[in-house]
């Protein structure tokens, strides 16, 4: 049975108040569309103030570019060096999906014969760039498969460093949204399916209008953020034509951010598709462009690095490269904050306390085979996290968002990074090494346990872990319970494995008891002391300890832990706790 949703109305019909969608504009490649994005681009350029991207920076024109000449009805193509271009000259990027490995390619076996191309040997999504290219104007188009050489990593660690200005200074991103893979490509004929039309009658005034109905399975499948180098090539863009299957919409970075979902700003050609995906939460993730306090940086990198862990990545140890030029632009209002794998000085280390968040279809993800990041960065591994200390329900408030939030415990003494190329400081690492002092003790037995509704960590999904070592005063309320007191998630699906060798150890990062609250009201259940304080909960890492006598002791990480005494008669229980531990320095790798 076929479901009918709605679909459009027309713009002067009476429906059009109520109803946002507008026809389907059929034929993306027509000159008529074309024309339509052009005036949208000249608006943005006469009406916003960043007005031209180059005036913002100083002049910057990418290593190569895709050169353009209209012959008839086909193209010339010519790789171009930038050293034979002007510095202000203009130029469009392309955001795809790759959708496996590019026959196509730079390589170093082929960047000596690659500066004439072929249009016709081009994948499809390539072709309809070009041709949008061209349509608009442009001559110059900046394409990652052929404007940077593949296999030659100094090259890709370096342009890699230059993506802030490369998407930056395009005067505009073309982002094939609507393609899984660069063989498809993104101007095709839009289908609609049947389309019924029924009259449309207001409540209160009676008057008539027309509503088309559709069917409602016709997805608008957005395949750009599912992908993770699509992240900040979005981000990072100062105006970007978004081609989905059902619309085409236009934003620039004045826009961008309320863009995306309701409120949503910019042009369209008609289909607006907020109402068929409610559930579907985009946020605004461009970078920026004022300066930043420390606390609205860091919110905004969690979010971003939270958006950015779910997505895909076809080669897994770019998963700290894929984030790098975002990083490196934040670095850029942050000149005093250094980035380390992943996690900023600033705040460590509390940063320290993410988690590996189960994913629906998998629990955890393995550890990878081939280093991508240290053991205690969320570059380490792979698939979704969070910044735990940033969840109110886990029972600590935001430590960024004011200055009277939680502090941590323990210190961070020093850092020690080998970049894999020194000239990208927010790319890859070849070792990062964390020096920290705090709370130390070893424990020798876990177990597994499943939470339930009624559990203070039933929001950490499972499975979970606990240890009997750390067990109840005899006065405690909850003595008969350990769950209440301690609950253990693993970073990886390797964790049984990795735990063979005991004994493993608790490092706290934030000890148990009495904290001053955020402003943000305190959980109820746990009160105030006469002081105004509350007993919160301890926060910390699981560790393991490495190979190899050293003069600090060298552990790795394996998870994350939650301690919780949640009322004043438990403070015994959280003093009887921390009794087990020393002070002690570490390095963490």
């Amino acid at each position: 049975m076929m479901t009918l949703h709605w679909s459009h109305v027309f713009v002067r019909d009476y429906s059009a108040s109520f109803i946002r969608h507008r026809p389907f504009n059929h034929t993306p490649a027509s000159p008529e569309s074309l024309q339509q994005i052009q005036s949208w681009i000249s608006e943005c350029l006469i009406s916003h103030g960043h007005g031209q991207s180059k005036d913002q920076w100083s002049p910057f024109t990418p290593t190569r570019l895709l050169h353009i000449q209209s012959e008839g009805s086909g193209y010339m193509l010519y790789l171009t060096d930038a050293k034979k271009l002007s510095e202000n000259v203009s130029y469009t990027a392309l955001s795809y999906c790759w959708g496996g490995d590019q026959s196509h390619k730079l390589t170093m076996a082929n960047v000596a014969d690659a500066h004439r191309l072929k249009f016709a040997t081009l994948p499809r999504t390539l072709q309809d760039a070009i041709r949008v290219t061209c349509g608009l104007g442009y001559e110059y188009l900046w394409v990652d498969s052929l404007c940077i050489i593949q296999d030659d990593a100094h090259e890709m660690a370096r342009e890699i460093a230059l993506m802030p200005q490369i998407y930056s200074h395009a005067s505009i991103t073309i982002a094939a949204r609507a393609s899984p893979s660069v063989l498809q490509g993104f101007l095709e004929h839009r289908f609609t399916g049947d389309v019924i039309e029924v009259p449309f009658q207001g409540s209160d005034s009676g008057l008539l209008g027309r509503v088309c109905m559709t069917e409602k399975n016709l997805g608008d499948c957005n395949w750009l953020d599912t992908r993770a180098w699509a992240l900040q090539e979005s981000a990072l863009s100062t105006r970007v034509i978004d081609y989905h299957s059902r619309h085409t919409f236009f934003g620039c970075v004045l826009t961008h951010g309320s863009t995306q979902r309701a409120g949503r700003k910019g042009h369209t050609d008609g289909w607006d598709d907020l109402s068929i995906y409610p559930g579907t939460e985009i946020r605004d993730l461009g970078v920026p462009y004022q300066d930043l306090t420390t606390t609205e940086a860091m919110v905004y990198w969690h979010d971003v690095v939270t958006n950015y862990a779910r997505r895909q990545l076809t080669v897994p140890t770019d998963r700290i490269l894929a984030i790098s030029a975002i990083a490196g632009q934040l670095g850029v209002k942050r000149p005093h904050d250094t980035y380390i794998a992943g996690l900023w000085e600033s705040v460590l280390p509390l940063d320290l306390l993410w988690i590996a968040v189960p994913d629906v279809e998998l629990p955890s993800y393995p550890r990878p085979h081939n280093y991508q990041g240290p053991s205690w960065s969320w570059t380490g591994i792979d698939g979704p996290i969070q910044f735990t200390h940033r969840l109110r329900e886990f029972g600590i408030h935001s430590s960024y968002r004011n200055d009277e939030a939680y502090t941590a415990d323990a210190e961070l003494l020093g850092h020690d990074v080998t970049l894999q190329v020194e000239e990208a400081p927010f790319g890859a690492v070849s070792s990062a090494i964390l020096t920290l002092k705090g709370r130390l003790r070893p424990i020798h037995q876990l177990h597994k346990y499943r939470s339930n509704s009624h559990d203070s960590f039933a929001n950490w999904g499972d499975p979970l872990w606990t240890c009997e070592e750390i067990h109840s005063s005899e006065s405690c309320q909850f003595s008969d319970d350990i769950h209440r007191e301690l609950a253990i998630r693993c970073d990886t699906a390797d964790f049984e494995e990795e735990i063979d060798a005991m004994p493993i150890f608790l490092f706290h990062i934030v000890d148990p008891g009495p904290k001053k609250p955020s402003p943000f009201e305190p959980p109820e259940s746990e009160p105030l002391t006469d002081s105004g304080e509350i007993y919160a909960p301890g926060w910390g890492l699981l560790l393991k300890k490495e190979n190899g006598d050293t003069l600090l002791g060298k552990y790795s990480r394996l998870g994350t832990f939650r301690t919780r005494f949640s009322a004043p008669v438990c403070w015994d229980c959280a003093r009887n706790y921390l009794d087990g531990f020393e002070q002690q320095v570490i390095q963490l790798v």
